[in-house]
C-alpha cells in the first residue's frame, strides 16, 4: 500500500472522530481491519458482547514471505487494534490498519441536575511497537488513541517514524505518555478537564487506530485488547457528591465491575447485572470461536 493512501485514510479517520457524536441508549461496539489499501478488509459492529475484525493479505509470491495484517477489537472492557506488515523486496511497499472504537453513554449523578461540572478520565494503555527498516526507505508504526466526551475530545499518538534510516519518537498530544518505556508494562493517562452536565446522560467515546507503512522489512504496532480504565481506583475525576454509570463499559459507581467482583467497584442491582453477565458470556464464546 502506498504510504500517501495510508495518511488519507489517518486523515479520513480523524475527520470522522471531530464529527458530532452518536447518541443513543444502546452501546456500539465496531472493529476494523484493513490491509495493503483495502486489498483486505475486515469490519464488525455490535450492541453487545465482543466486536472483531481481522484481515490478512499475502502478496503473490509465498516464497518472499510477504503480507499484511490488520486487527480491531470493541467490547464493554475496552477497546484494541494491531497491525503488521512483512516485506520482503526493494520497490515496495505496504501498510496495514486496525482499529476498535466504543459508543456509548454515561451519566453523572450527582445534587445538581443540569449544572457543567468539571470531568476529566483515568485511562490504561500498554502494548509495543517496533520493527526493522532499510536505510533507502521510510516507515511509520504507530497508535491513535482517543477518547471524547459531551463536546470535548482529546488524543495521544504515539509511536516511531523513520525517514531516510533514521529513526524518530512520536509523541503528539495530551494523552501521549511523556515517555514510550512505560508501554510494555502499561501506561497511566489522565485526560484533560472539560465541564459536563450532571444527571443526564451524555455520549462518551473510546477509540484506538494502530497503523504500519513499511517500503521494506518488518513493522508492527500491536495493542490487541489494552486500551480500558485502570482497575482498582475512580474512573472519572468528579466534585464531590458525584458519581459515573456507564455500563456500556462496564462502570458503575465510577468502578470498574468484572463479572467476578473484581476491579474495584461495587456490584451493581441483580437485574443490571444479569444483563452485564450475559454480554460477558457472549463476548468469551466469541472470542474462542476466534482462538
Amino acid at each position: 500500500m502506498h504510504r500517501m493512501a495510508l495518511w488519507r485514510i489517518g486523515l479520513l479517520w480523524a475527520a470522522v472522530l471531530a464529527a458530532a457524536l452518536p447518541a443513543g441508549a444502546a452501546p456500539i461496539y465496531t472493529a476494523e481491519g484493513i490491509a495493503v489499501g483495502g486489498a483486505g478488509y475486515a469490519y464488525e459492529q455490535k450492541s453487545s458482547g465482543t466486536a472483531i475484525a481481522e484481515t490478512g493479505y499475502v502478496f503473490n509470491n509465498p516464497a518472499l514471505n510477504a503480507y499484511a495484517r490488520g486487527f480491531g477489537i470493541a467490547s464493554q472492557y475496552g477497546v484494541g487494534a494491531a497491525a503488521e506488515v512483512s516485506v520482503f523486496w526493494f520497490g515496495s511497499a505496504a501498510g496495514a490498519e486496525g482499529r476498535g472504537r466504543v459508543d456509548t453513554e454515561v451519566v453523572f449523578s450527582g445534587p445538581v441536575t443540569g449544572a457543567p461540572i468539571p470531568v476529566s478520565v483515568n485511562l490504561h494503555v500498554d502494548g509495543g511497537y517496533g520493527g526493522g527498516y532499510n536505510a533507502s526507505e521510510s516507515s511509520v508504526r504507530e497508535i491513535i488513541l482517543s477518547v471524547a466526551l459531551y463536546s470535548g475530545n482529546a488524543y495521544g499518538h504515539v509511536g516511531e517514524r523513520v525517514n531516510g534510516g533514521v529513526p524518530t519518537p512520536i509523541l503528539e498530544g495530551p494523552l501521549a505518555p511523556s515517555g514510550l518505556a512505560c508501554l510494555a508494562g502499561g501506561c497511566l493517562l489522565e485526560s484533560p478537564v472539560i465541564y459536563v452536565p450532571a444527571n443526564v446522560p451524555v455520549a462518551f467515546r473510546m477509540e484506538l487506530l494502530a497503523r504500519v507503512s513499511t517500503g521494506w522489512g518488518v513493522g508492527q504496532a500491536s495493542f490487541e485488547n489494552t486500551f480500558y480504565f485502570p482497575l482498582g481506583q475512580d474512573v472519572f475525576n468528579l466534585p464531590e457528591g458525584y458519581t459515573a454509570d456507564m455500563p456500556g463499559l462496564s462502570v458503575f459507581n465510577n468502578r470498574v465491575v468484572l463479572p467476578n467482583g473484581g476491579g474495584g467497584g461495587n456490584v451493581p442491582e441483580p437485574s443490571t447485572y444479569a444483563l452485564v453477565g450475559a454480554g460477558l458470556a457472549a463476548a468469551a464464546l466469541r472470542r474462542r470461536a476466534h482462538r
